[in-house]
């Protein structure tokens, strides 16, 4: 049988039973215990997984938060040897410097035939008509806080399983932005007229 010392690290040596063969193999070293134990070749391999999409972008001035990108995750997810499988890991959403307009939306991450949605850009910090957050994308994207312009607006709502932004605060004047959505809960809503946003 070939051996392993756990990866390299220095320790007890590797030994493959009927039940276990734990500790790290290069590929060739699988296939020469495969063929030895033929125990190794009637498993069926599985995998843990978590993929988080690209969160959405903030704004500038009393913009809002961007939302969070979707999660997804699974564990003993079933696998077939020698076979290739398409991984996509989304991009965060472009952060804007004009107080004028939204932020970027993030991108969508896959795996396995699943998607994870980014999450919705940040509303504008000033303008009325881009004040609103975006809407998280496809599965379980989460939601833009709104912006802190002068005319009431809500965060964008989240897809799936994701959540809201929070709304913005206006008395007319320019005010605090919500905060993004993210996996774990909505964004909270603005409490003040600072210039920060409130981040969830």
């Amino acid at each position: 049988m070939v051996k392993r010392n756990n990866g390299g690290v220095i320790g007890t040596v590797n030994t493959p039973t009927t039940g276990v063969a734990s500790g790290i193999w290069s590929l060739s070293e699988q296939e020469v215990n495969k063929a030895n134990w033929p125990y190794l070749s009637s498993v069926t391999p599985s995998v843990d997984y978590l993929i988080v999409a690209g969160g959405g972008g903030g704004s500038s001035s009393h913009g809002a938060g961007g939302g969070g990108g979707g999660l997804l995750q699974a564990t003993g997810f079933s696998v077939t040897a020698a076979t290739s499988y398409s991984i996509v890991v989304g991009a965060g959403g472009t952060a804007t410097g004009n107080s004028a307009s939204a932020g970027g939306d993030g991108n969508t991450s896959s795996v396995f035939g699943y998607s994870a949605g980014g999450g919705g850009g940040a509303g504008a910090g000033y303008s009325s008509s881009s004040c609103t957050g975006r809407n998280g994308l496809a599965t379980n994207g989460n939601g833009g806080g709104a912006g802190g312009g002068t005319a009431s607006a809500n965060g964008g709502t989240g897809n799936g399983s994701g959540y809201g932004g929070g709304n913005n605060v206006s008395n007319g004047t320019a005010g605090a932005g919500g905060g993004g959505g993210g996996a774990g809960g909505a964004g909270a809503n603005a409490t003040g007229n600072g210039r920060y946003s409130a981040i969830d």
